[in-house]
């Protein structure tokens, strides 16, 4: 996003989710599979790959490890 100043935190989280979802889809990876390695509930990863629940630092590397 070259013009991330003017984005909403609710554009970002929208684009970071569809980001995760379309990486762990590219893999075949299941929602409960990714979670689970990441430490997170499938609800949890399920609503952050949606955009609407927030993800820690932490958590997103755990997702991006997983």
């Amino acid at each position: 996003m070259p013009f991330a100043y003017s984005e909403s935190a609710q554009a970002v989280h929208a684009a970071l989710g569809a980001v995760l979802r379309g990486r762990r889809e590219a893999l075949r990876r299941t929602l409960t599979e990714v979670a689970g390695e990441a430490g997170l509930s499938p609800a949890h990863l399920s609503e952050v790959e949606r955009g609407r629940k927030e993800v820690s630092t932490d958590r997103l590397l755990a997702v991006a490890h997983a």
